[in-house]
């Protein structure tokens, strides 16, 4: 099921219908708006705080999409960034420059605030204490690996890369530092979504 929000009519910055593009979890549509040399359209997703099912609950997760303005209508690859870490939520450009500005020639980045960080639902000290004892805890963190944010990936990568995009509904990833290793955690659990993998 997919929920939009404060978006644009077609549901989606590249025009695609939102109801063809389902993850296992609820996909929430926020604002479409612009800086400097983008078109940014934000997106919430609910997924299980266990993808195995066997401890229930979910938790939020925050995607940014980005893409050049002049692409904006145009079928293009897409490129999911993870970020250092672990711990770090992803940038949050206000313009099109560095290495994101060359990305978005090419591809649709995808920014992922991974599970605990950001504008996902946090790991606070708060949060964490309300889990119960020490072992509670540690269990409740156990879900905040990279096993779990490939998960995350996978559901997203789901939602928002079309079958029918030029990559056949794969796409590439670039990871930096922690998401580095979680790249090669990509690669053990779901090569079957990855186009190509960078680090």
């Amino acid at each position: 099921k997919i929920q939009t929000g404060n978006s644009p009519a077609e549901g989606s910055i590249d025009g695609s219908d939102p109801s063809v593009r389902q993850a296992d979890g609820v996909l929430s549509i926020g604002c479409t708006f612009k800086v400097p040399g983008l078109l940014v359209t934000d997106h919430t997703f609910k997924v299980p705080l266990d993808h195995t099912g066997y401890i229930p609950g979910h938790i939020s997760l925050f995607v940014r999409e980005l893409v050049s303005p002049s692409n904006a209508r145009r079928a293009q690859p897409y490129l999911l960034y993870l970020q250092g870490g672990p711990g770090f939520e992803s940038p949050r450009p206000l313009e099109a420059s560095g290495w994101i500005k060359s990305a978005v020639n090419n591809f649709r980045v995808i920014l992922m605030d991974q599970r605990g960080t950001g504008r996902s639902s946090p790991i606070t000290t708060a949060n964490l204490s309300r889990q119960g004892s020490p072992e509670q805890q540690v269990e409740y963190l156990s879900f905040f690996r990279a096993d779990s944010i490939v998960a995350d990936a996978e559901l997203v990568r789901k939602a928002l890369v079309p079958s029918s995009n030029i990559t056949c509904g794969k796409w590439s990833v670039l990871g930096q530092s922690f998401g580095g290793f979680c790249a090669v955690t990509y690669l053990s659990m779901a090569p079957q979504g990855l186009a190509e993998v960078l680090m």
